[in-house]
């Protein structure tokens, strides 16, 4: 996944020069090399026998169109099917797609990397800064909710080797957790990946170093450090709920 890369502008604020999030890869029912159960026949109904409106099985929860020890999920090819429920819900650690609820599959960006994510359809799906922002390459139309997490604290990022992070889709921004490095205040990185949790990446004239987030209303850097406010676009602040975020510089 592609995050956002910060430059100075010349003006005294900090401008992502890009802002999409790339599509994810989903962990197949049994260990990503499956779907880990077969298909429901047309057409599809609940363990009571109740009509389901989507065939085999619908994605979003409630679901419907398995058996009630069941969850609809996708294979590694990007097909609907049934497989056995898990219990982990919306950021915490699997294995694959029969580790998580009914309603998320298992995502990320390999081994020790992995976490469910809630299927979407909107934004209303999801819980905000999280957003329906995340792009299945294997089956083309379907998203997921990123993760609502905290870009100072990383509270919300549930797997260790994954730091808070921010895209941009249009103008507005959302978070999600994606891998971090060990990089702290000062330290020489290519991008955000490189950085610790609790830092970004921002380029200078000379090369690209972390540097911690802040409150720009807060003010709340260490060291007598500056919080200079991050922009997505010209005019446009950084902010997430009631936070106007910056960078210590």
């Amino acid at each position: 996944m592609r995050l956002p890369r910060l430059a100075f502008a010349i003006l005294g604020v900090l401008t992502p020069a890009c802002a999409e999030s790339d599509p994810i890869g989903a962990v197949g029912g049994q260990g990503g090399s499956g779907s880990g159960g077969a298909t429901t026949t047309s057409p599809a109904s609940t363990s009571s026998g109740e009509a389901c409106a989507e065939e085999p099985c619908k994605l979003l929860a409630p679901q419907c169109g398995c058996a009630q020890d069941q969850a609809c999920s996708l294979s590694d090819t990007g097909e609907r099917v049934c497989i056995g429920a898990g219990a982990s819900g919306q950021g915490e650690a699997c294995a694959s797609s029969a580790s998580c609820e009914p309603g998320t599959l298992c995502v990320g960006y390999g081994a020790g990397l992995l976490s469910c994510a809630r299927f979407c359809e909107s934004d209303g799906d999801c819980v905000a800064p999280g957003a329906c922002a995340i792009p299945l390459t294997t089956a083309p139309g379907v998203m997921l909710c990123s993760d609502a997490c905290d870009l100072q604290t990383n509270a919300g990022c549930q797997v260790a080797g994954l730091s808070c992070q921010f895209g941009v889709r249009g103008s507005d921004p959302f978070t999600l957790c994606a891998p971090a490095g060990a990089g702290t205040q000062g330290a020489l990185c290519a991008d955000t990946s490189d950085c610790a949790a609790g830092f970004l990446c921002l380029a200078t004239q000379v090369d690209e170093r972390c540097y911690q987030w802040c409150d720009v209303d807060a003010q709340d850097c260490p060291g007598g450090l500056t919080c200079q406010p991050v922009q997505i676009e010209a005019g446009v602040p950084l902010v997430i709920g009631n936070t106007s975020y910056g960078a210590c510089t």
